[in-house]
C-alpha cells in the first residue's frame, strides 16, 4: 500500500488536539478524516472503508474503548491506535493487551514520532493483508480441489513412484472428457 493511498481516520473530541494532529499528518500525504464526534466516527465506519483508526481515549459520550471496540467489529482489518494523556495509561495498556488497538500514542506526542508510528503501522497492515489474500487463495483452492474430488473420485490424486517423481493417474481426467464429448490427448 502507498501512503498516499492510506485512508486514516482521526476521532478527538479535542478540537485543538485534531487539529495539531492534522497538521502533523498532513505532510505524509495520507488521505485524512479527521471527527470531533465519536459517534460520527462509527456512523462513517459503517459507511467507508479506512486503513487505520487514530482515537482519543477519553471523550464524553462514547470512550475510546467503546469506539475501537465498534470499529473491530465493522473493519476488523483496520488497524487500531489509541492516543492517551497519563491518566488513561491503564486503560491503554488494557487495550492493546486484549488485542483491541495495535498502539498507543501519549499525549503531549512528538510529531516525528506519531508519523513513524503511523507508517509503521500502515506497513504492517499491508503484510497482514498479503497473507490475507493469500490465504483467502489457499482456502478456496482447497474448497475446489474438494468440489472436484467429490464430483471425480480420484482426479485430485497423485502418488509418488521409487525416485520420487509424482505419478498422476489419468483416467478419472479421461473418464470426465470422454463424459463431457471432449477429445483428451493421452500420454504416450
Amino acid at each position: 500500500m502507498r501512503m498516499e493511498d492510506a485512508r486514516v481516520l482521526i476521532v478527538d473530541d479535542n478540537r485543538d488536539v485534531l487539529a495539531s494532529i492534522r497538521r502533523t499528518l498532513k505532510r505524509c500525504g495520507f488521505q485524512l478524516t479527521c471527527l470531533d464526534s465519536p459517534q460520527e466516527a462509527i456512523a462513517l465506519l459503517k459507511t467507508e472503508q479506512f486503513d487505520l483508526l487514530l482515537s482519543d481515549i477519553d471523550m464524553p459520550v462514547l470512550n475510546g474503548h467503546e469506539v475501537m471496540s465498534e470499529a473491530q467489529k465493522l473493519q476488523p482489518t483496520m488497524i487500531r491506535v489509541f492516543v492517551t494523556g497519563a491518566g488513561s495509561m491503564d486503560a491503554a495498556v488494557r487495550a492493546i493487551n486484549e488485542g483491541e488497538v495495535h498502539r498507543f500514542v501519549r499525549k503531549p506526542f512528538e510529531a516525528q514520532g506519531l508519523r513513524n508510528l503511523l507508517k509503521e503501522a500502515l506497513e504492517r497492515k499491508a503484510e497482514l493483508d498479503v497473507a490475507s489474500e493469500a490465504s483467502d487463495r489457499a482456502r478456496r483452492r482447497r474448497s475446489l480441489y474438494r468440489q472436484l474430488e467429490v464430483e471425480h473420485p480420484g482426479i485430485t490424486g497423485f502418488s509418488l513412484d521409487e525416485k520420487s517423481y509424482y505419478v498422476v493417474d489419468t483416467s478419472p481426467m479421461q473418464q470426465l472428457a470422454a463424459s463431457l464429448g471432449l477429445e483428451c490427448l493421452a500420454p504416450s
